[in-house]
């Protein structure tokens, strides 16, 4: 795509939408979605969480390819520069993926412009099972590509979930005890950056900028593509099962015989959690799952065996309870020379600072990258949601 021209009047006719809008609509047509229609409706409704269906955009711009991705950023950071505070904030701008992030803002923006990359959607298996993967695509479309061919990834696991936040965040596969985080089967990103200019990051071509992306989120770019490393894989057993909040003793102690290193079985994956449904008497959830076709493997046999069940408001109260909760999890952690300050970004809270428990050194690390590619701050200072990398 060639360099886009502005006019000299770029920010003069912006009507409602601000000048960034109206220039992405003069560019982008179709691909520019307006408040007020149903299209927009529809779009705020598929997101993951209320909290970022609540925030209501000038625009959302939707690119089909890594140029329009490199056209959208240079748009947004020459009219940034042009217009100059306070009205350069109608420039701030979200990234979405596949919107399941939960902090609010994570992956859209109140009154600023939302890229929503969700049409950038390839799958591609290349020469030596690499995975060549759209970040718009969500990980139940790329397992279902690689099915057929007896290949699986490190991918997430859940089917909504976008590729590019969760391998940008580190990612937590079933396949993680056997292959680390997602992000270590990267062989490649494509990013486009600040000004524009779209590259490779890998350990040939930018390996800082390829290390920082593994868990640095939204701090250095617009990630367009992911390449990662696929293996065979056969089918797998799993499900979900509901149990009677009484039986939390049973799990608990299951829950620790589970990662107790003398029962420990890298074919497992487990997800306990208090389910919280207002009407509804309180209950756990087990998502069991054993990436080997076995059915009831041993490993899982201590959870297997407790019988299971057959059949906005309260926020801020939730979040002060969940803040001491942690607190009183960490204390004991710390009283058992068990603690780690380790946040995985993905599931951190907005009062957490999961960027920080990287250490004093990998945030420096961090800083110094960003610094090297960002250098004049867009997505520090216009992507306003996510975790930044301070000062």
């Amino acid at each position: 795509m060639e360099p886009w021209i502005f006019p000299d009047n770029a920010t003069l006719s912006t009507g409602g939408i601000g000048a960034c809008c109206t220039s992405l609509l003069d560019q982008f047509g179709s691909k520019v979605i307006l408040p007020g229609t149903h299209e927009f409706n529809d779009y705020l409704s598929s997101y993951y969480t209320k909290q970022s269906a609540s925030l209501q955009p000038l625009c959302v711009v939707s690119p089909s390819t890594a140029d329009d991705v490199s056209s959208i950023v240079r748009t947004i950071l020459f009219l940034s520069e042009t217009i100059g505070e306070p009205d350069s904030s109608q420039c701030h701008f979200a990234v979405r993926s596949g919107g399941h992030g939960i902090p609010k803002g994570a992956s859209n923006i109140a009154g600023g412009v939302t890229i929503d990359l969700r049409s950038l959607d390839d799958i591609e298996i290349k020469e030596g099972n690499i995975a060549s993967l759209g970040v718009g695509a969500t990980w139940d479309q790329v397992y279902l590509e690689l099915e057929p061919l007896g290949l699986s990834v490190a991918g997430g696991r859940n089917a909504g979930v976008g590729v590019g936040g969760l391998i940008t965040g580190g990612g937590i596969s079933f396949f993680s005890p056997r292959y680390g985080w997602s992000c270590d089967s990267v062989v490649n990103f494509e990013v486009a950056l600040a000004n524009g200019t779209v590259v490779n990051a890998n350990d040939e071509e930018n390996p800082g900028l390829a290390s920082a992306l593994r868990g640095g989120s939204n701090n250095f770019g617009i990630v367009t593509r992911i390449d990662m490393r696929a293996f065979e894989q056969d089918l797998l057993w799993g499900g979900m099962s509901f149990y009677d909040l009484s039986t939390a003793p049973d799990h608990l102690k299951a829950f620790v015989n589970f990662i107790s290193p003398d029962t420990y079985d890298p074919y497992s994956s487990l997800i306990t959690t208090y389910v919280l449904i207002p009407g509804v008497p309180p209950s756990i959830a087990t998502n069991l799952e054993y990436t080997k076709p076995e059915a009831n493997p041993p490993s899982l046999q201590p959870l297997l065996s407790i019988p299971a069940l057959s059949n906005e408001a309260d926020d801020a109260k939730i979040t002060t309870e969940a803040q001491a909760l942690i607190a009183n999890i960490e204390d004991d952690a710390r009283s058992l020379g068990a603690y780690d300050p380790f946040v995985y970004i993905n599931y951190a809270a907005s009062w957490q600072d999961p960027i920080s428990s990287y250490g004093t050194e990998q945030v420096n690390r961090l800083r110094k990258i960003r610094r090297q590619f960002d250098t004049k701050g867009l997505f520090t200072g216009n992507v306003r949601g996510g975790f930044k990398i301070l000062e």
